[in-house]
């Protein structure tokens, strides 16, 4: 008989995952570990997968492509969290979906900036991969052309161990490739100056778009909202594709298959 955990990866794998590692919840660091119990205090293991990009869309210089290839691979993550939820519900065991972008804790603290918990910290610890230098998650097979998916549960699952070698070559393209120079050679990446890059037209912009509006007359406003600016943050309110940035994802040379 196959053991729960081989069948749960084989589950994830089967709805399209191409990557899937379990992490014990007491092996988190403090911060991480407060937060998942806060979300699930049953929680015991967490079920971490990604699902990887287009090598041909991540390739692209046309950002409707990259953001419509982020959609697609978001919409897959959600339903396979949507049904390993409902798969171990049904073993009789708790499972909660966590969030991959979308929707998060919107306040002072966090600037709507900050999950309610760290999805790279438990792909790490799950074995999927190591943090790059600019953060992001990167797997030996795709790079950083990922994005992440997890589940916490009260199931005992077994553990995948955390990766020992770190195959960054410290090449440094993500550093140089940074439009806002957000990423530092410490390891440090500015959080503020990559979000108002990468959602030049989601809440950064419609912050400072709304006031435009007040005490403007209705020909002043029509103008206003025939402007492409306003057209871009419509589609970007409508869509749910935030991001407008990809160029410390597309220059990493792991997992590149193709170049523009």
């Amino acid at each position: 008989m196959i053991d729960l955990t081989s069948r749960v990866k084989n589950y994830v794998l089967s709805c399209g995952a191409n990557l899937v590692g379990i992490c014990w919840i007491d092996n988190l660091a403090e911060e991480h570990r407060k937060k998942v119990l806060t979300l699930l205090p049953e929680a015991k293991t967490a079920v971490v997968f990604v699902c990887r990009h287009s090598y041909t869309a991540m390739a692209s210089e046309n950002i409707n492509i990259l953001k419509f290839d982020t959609l697609t691979v978001y919409e897959n993550i959600n339903r396979i969290s949507l049904g390993l939820v409902r798969f171990l519900e049904d073993e009789g065991f708790k499972a909660m979906a966590i969030p991959p972008y979308l929707p998060i804790e919107m306040s002072k603290e966090t600037s709507g900036l900050i999950g309610d918990v760290s999805l790279r910290h438990l792909a790490v610890e799950a074995g999927l991969g190591i943090l790059g230098l600019n953060r992001l998650l990167i797997t030996k097979d795709y790079g950083p052309r990922v994005r992440i998916g997890a589940v916490l549960t009260s199931a005992n699952l077994n553990p995948d161990k955390k990766l020992e070698d770190n195959f960054c070559n410290n090449c440094k393209l993500c550093i140089k490739s940074c439009p806002v120079k957000a990423i530092g050679e410490d390891g440090i990446l500015n959080v503020r100056k990559c979000a108002a890059n990468v959602l030049k037209y989601g809440l950064p912009t419609l912050i400072r778009f709304i006031p435009e509006l007040a005490g403007k007359s209705k020909d002043e406003i029509s103008k206003i909202i025939r402007d492409p600016l306003f057209w871009n943050i419509w589609q970007t309110l409508t869509l749910g594709a935030f991001y407008e940035c990809f160029e410390c994802i597309k220059v990493c040379p792991i997992g590149k298959r193709f170049s523009v």
